[in-house]
């Protein structure tokens, strides 16, 4: 009868214990959050950590499906201001899971180098508003008393913001324009506002609502609002107007003023 013994040995360097499989990367790990501060609220998370093959991240925000990821891969979310818990489960090498949360504070800034640009047709204007870090816009034309409800601008970050023109009465005013942050923070920048009036008949040169710049001139002359030189008899308005004719001016200088409608015809002198 024949026997046959058969046997083997482990070569050096080669262990036959894989105990460390069962805990490879579960006590190495870190969340890692990338936050733009432009106010659109972008965070990009990244898990990281020793033997990691895949993670799933939970927001603590929106949805509450979590986005599973590969090992060194990343997502991204828009988070509104506020505080969250963002939660990411750890997968390693021996399929060990280990859950780790982490607190986010996503915070807006507040809007920066305001811009406000209007014009106006007739007494109506038309307003635009743009500026750094602004979510939003509002308005507060100024004529609407002590209760007047701020009006929201359209637009989106980082682009300009436009609203309904909006009809005054002649007038002076403090336009306010608010730039949203899209959180907490605000920045309010104010305007002194003249609507004038229509120029008609009969004419002054005291009112603060009246554009006295209007027309021209030809002819190499010059003219402008000054105080009135002689005052005294039916002449006792405090302002006049003033025309100045250069030496040597051609003979037929002068200047003109339009009326508004109805009685729309040139005052010329």
């Amino acid at each position: 009868m024949l026997f046959l013994t058969w046997s083997c040995t482990i070569p050096d360097l080669i262990d036959d214990d894989l105990s460390f499989l069962d805990s490879i990367g579960s006590a190495a790990h870190d969340g890692i959050f990338t936050i733009t501060r432009d106010n659109s609220g972008l965070v990009t998370i990244k898990p990281v950590g020793e033997g990691i093959t895949y993670s799933k991240v939970s927001f603590g925000h929106g949805s509450s499906n979590p986005v599973t990821l590969k090992a060194g891969l990343s997502a991204s979310h828009n988070y509104p201001e506020g505080n969250y818990t963002v939660t990411v489960n750890y997968f390693d090498l021996a399929g060990k899971e280990t859950v780790k949360t982490y607190p986010l504070q996503m915070t807006y800034v507040a809007p920066e180098n305001v811009s406000a640009t209007w014009n106006f047709e007739g007494t109506t204007m038309v307003l635009t508003a743009k500026a750094d870090y602004a979510n939003g816009f509002q308005v507060l034309w100024g004529d609407g008393g002590a209760n007047e409800v701020p009006v929201n601008m359209e637009g989106t970050l980082g682009g300009t913001f436009s609203v309904a023109p909006h009809t005054y009465s002649p007038g002076v005013y403090t336009l306010t324009v608010i730039a949203l942050s899209g959180g907490a923070a605000k920045t309010t920048v104010t305007y002194p506002i003249i609507v004038f009036a229509p120029f008609s008949l009969p004419i002054t040169y005291e009112s603060p609502i009246q554009n006295y710049n209007i027309g021209g001139t030809f002819g190499d002359v010059s003219v402008g609002q000054v105080a009135n030189p002689f005052p005294g008899g039916i002449n006792t308005s405090a302002t006049v107007r003033k025309y100045t004719k250069a030496v040597n001016a051609p003979g037929w200088g002068g200047t003109w003023t339009p009326l508004s409608l109805p009685n729309g015809v040139p005052i010329n002198i």
